[in-house]
């Protein structure tokens, strides 16, 4: 097994394996300066992470996003999602972000506490505050958040401060070009921190 010390890559840290080295992130900032050659290993992959984290999450975001108001019920929340295939809805009055609804708040929140989703509200049980991240910064800097702040999706605003799109971790491994390897790298950022939840 090749060894590939790109320590300068990402706030992240950890092993992670590839087809054929293996992959060390620590936890610092920089901009790859130490992604060193190594034998039967030029460093290409390391570069090619490093390039595709500097793209912006507006192109790999999903901009189809439907919203519901905290008057709306939990009930026509589920059924929206798995009409449209997601797990979190952002939750608005009028143009206001207000907070989030997602599958695992209606697991929890609904389902475990033996609530009726045709008669409990939104409101009742949404994620609020909400993150969210700006559609002009870079994977790697919203990777970054998701990772500090555990969550799995992440609500996307232009800088007037209207709902664009949402991006989720399959969006950031899938869509940077770096399936496997990245894959493996963000999955670890998903691992939720003892004692509190993720969305």
């Amino acid at each position: 097994m090749w060894h590939l010390d790109c320590t300068n890559w990402l706030h992240l840290r950890g092993f992670y394996k590839s087809d054929n080295f293996i992959f060390h992130a620590r936890y610092v900032r920089g901009h790859g300066q130490n992604c060193h050659r190594t034998k039967k290993n030029d460093g290409s992959d390391c570069m090619n992470i490093l390039n595709a984290m500097k793209r912006k999450i507006s192109e790999v975001m999903t901009r189809d996003i439907h919203l519901i108001a905290p008057s709306g019920s939990v009930e026509q929340a589920a059924q929206t999602m798995k009409e449209i295939n997601v797990g979190l809805i952002p939750v608005v009055d009028g143009t206001q972000l207000l907070g989030t609804i997602t599958d695992r708040d209606i697991a929890i929140r609904v389902v475990a506490e033996n609530m009726n989703p045709s008669t409990t509200r939104v409101s009742e049980v949404m994620s609020s505050p909400v993150v969210t991240c700006f559609d002009d910064q870079t994977l790697k800097e919203v990777a970054a958040l998701m990772e500090q702040k555990q969550i799995r999706r992440i609500v996307v605003l232009n800088r007037t401060y209207d709902i664009v799109g949402i991006a989720s971790l399959g969006d950031l491994v899938v869509k940077s070009g770096r399936e496997k390897l990245a894959g493996q790298v963000l999955e670890k950022i998903s691992e939720p921190v003892r004692g509190q939840s993720v969305a």
